[in-house]
């Protein structure tokens, strides 16, 4: 996720917002500001399409729950929702403009839209089955270690995912410590590989007796 400052022009946007007054710097027909309310209520959509022929706007509400857990769950929720509509609609870069009073729901939203998002690609052979929306931006006051906390968790997320669907063929015990060192590298890490020996004279009895069932 990468942070901006404005929307350019033709850019397909996500208006988050909490009630329909903080959309009127981008939606500037009152008429058109009532019906998103209406039709986004608490028993409503959760969002709008508005196609401008150049770009989509999707007016999206961040709605809450007395639980705080049920409401960022239901902010994820909402990003699933909204990848889903960017991918129909072919988007491939889409900007999130955070207009709730909290500037919190931006984040949980980009979360489950980039989550919801995820394919393994390695092997696909047919182009037409990835996903079109590949880039994530953010227009939000929240403070720059929020979106730095989001990217990693995001991260790590997306490295495991990764790792667990990797055919068993492939993701050998070397072929895996291979990639740790790789990311141990690439995150300024220090990764330290044992060997066998190095295993038994450190006394890892049950790391060893679990390894009995693996063929490396």
């Amino acid at each position: 996720v990468r942070r901006k400052a404005k929307l350019d022009a033709g850019e397909d946007a996500i208006l988050l917002f909490d009630h329909a007054g903080q959309l009127e710097f981008y939606l500037q027909g009152q008429k058109e500001r009532n019906h998103i309310d209406e039709v986004t209520g608490d028993n409503g959509k959760n969002y709008v399409v508005l196609d401008r022929t150049t770009h989509l706007y999707l007016p999206a509400r961040a709605k809450t729950h007395k639980n705080r857990a049920e409401t960022l769950e239901g902010w994820r929720c909402l990003g699933d929702e909204l990848q889903e509509e960017l991918n129909r609609q072919k988007s491939t870069d889409i900007t999130l403009v955070d207009l709730t009073e909290g500037q919190e729901a931006g984040l949980y939203v980009l979360e489950g839209i980039i989550l919801g998002n995820y394919q393994f690609t390695k092997y696909f052979t047919n182009s037409k089955r990835k996903r079109s929306l590949e880039q994530y931006h953010l227009i939000s006051r929240c403070i720059d270690e929020q979106v730095d906390h989001l990217n990693a968790a995001l991260d790590g997320t997306l490295r495991a995912r990764d790792l667990s669907n990797e055919p068993l063929s492939t993701l050998t015990a070397p072929r895996y410590a291979e990639i740790m060192k790789e990311w141990g590298s690439e995150l300024g890490i220090k990764v330290t590989v044992l060997e066998k020996k190095q295993i038994e004279s450190l006394k890892m009895g049950g790391l060893l007796a679990e390894n009995r069932g693996s063929i490396d």
